[in-house]
C-alpha cells in the first residue's frame, strides 16, 4: 500500500515538473516574442524617424529655394536676359523661376540649373548693371613642354598683347561689334591709374600640370548677348590658335 503511495505521489512530483517546465517554456517564449516586437518598433521608429528627417531637410531645401525666388523677384536683382556671374558660371538668365534660375553658360553653352537659394546665399553679379560692362572669354592654355609634367607656363602678356594688336587692326574690328574701343584706347594711352582696369585684362585663375586657365575680359558698350559672346569665343581661340598658343582640351 505505502509502494503505491509513493509511486502515485511520484508520478505527480514528475508531472508537476514537467508542467512548471511547459510554463516556464511558454513564458519564456512569449518574453522573446514580446522582445521581438519590442525590437521591431523600436526599428520601425528608428526608420520613421529617419524618414521624417529627410523629408523635412527635402522641405527645408525647397523652402529655401522659394524663399530666395521670392526675394530676388522682389528686389528685381535680376531679370531674363541679364548676364549674370555665380560663382564660376558666367552667363545669360534665360529662365527664373521661384525655385531655380537657368543661365545658359557663356563658355560651354550648356543651359545650368542653378538652385535659387545658392544664387542668394553667393555673391551673385549682375554684369548687366555695372557701369563698365564687360564680356569674359575662359580658355585654358597649354602649359607642358612634353609628357604633361614639365611645366611651362605661357607669356600672359605676349597673350593680352596679341589679343590689343587684334582689336586694334582696322580690318579686323567688325569682328567686336559691342566691343568698347573708347575705353580700350584710353586704357593704352595710360588714362586709368590701374593697368588694364579700363581696357583689355587677361587674367590667370588656375593653374596645374596641364594647363593654366586665362580669363580674358573686354570691356564693352552693351550687356552681351549670347550670339556675341559666342562670337567672342571664337574669334579668340582663332587668334591664339594663330599665334601658335596652344589651347589645352576643353571638356
Amino acid at each position: 500500500m505505502v509502494m503505491i503511495v509513493v509511486t502515485i505521489a511520484i508520478a505527480v512530483g514528475i508531472r508537476g515538473l514537467v508542467l512548471d517546465h511547459d510554463i516556464v517554456a511558454v513564458t519564456l517564449q512569449q518574453s522573446d516574442d514580446a522582445g521581438k516586437e519590442l525590437g521591431n518598433i523600436k526599428t520601425d521608429d528608428k526608420r520613421s524617424v529617419l524618414t521624417r528627417l529627410i523629408a523635412l531637410m527635402a522641405f527645408w531645401g525647397v523652402l529655401g529655394d522659394f524663399l530666395s525666388g521670392v526675394l530676388i523677384a522682389t528686389f528685381a536683382i535680376y531679370r531674363i536676359g541679364d548676364t549674370i556671374q555665380v560663382k564660376d558660371v558666367i552667363g545669360i538668365v534665360v529662365d527664373f523661376r521661384l525655385l531655380h534660375t537657368v543661365v545658359r553658360d557663356f563658355h560651354t553653352y550648356a543651359y545650368i540649373t542653378i538652385p535659387n537659394n545658392t544664387i542668394y546665399n553667393n555673391v551673385t553679379t549682375n554684369l548687366s548693371l555695372a557701369k563698365n560692362k564687360w564680356m569674359h572669354v575662359n580658355v585654358k592654355l597649354t602649359n607642358v613642354a612634353s609628357g604633361g609634367f614639365k611645366e611651362d607656363v605661357p607669356d600672359v602678356s605676349f597673350v593680352r598683347r596679341i589679343i590689343i594688336n587684334d582689336l586694334l587692326n582696322p580690318t579686323k574690328k567688325e569682328n567686336y561689334p559691342d566691343v568698347d574701343f573708347t575705353r580700350i584706347k584710353a586704357d593704352i594711352l595710360g588714362k586709368y591709374k590701374e593697368n588694364g582696369a579700363g581696357g583689355v585684362q587677361v587674367v590667370v585663375f588656375d593653374m596645374t600640370n596641364f594647363g593654366t586657365d586665362v580669363r580674358i575680359v573686354y570691356p564693352v558698350i552693351k550687356p552681351s548677348t549670347f550670339y556675341a559672346q559666342m562670337r567672342l569665343n571664337n574669334r579668340v581661340r582663332q587668334i591664339l590658335s594663330d599665334h601658335n598658343v596652344g589651347l589645352a582640351f576643353q571638356g
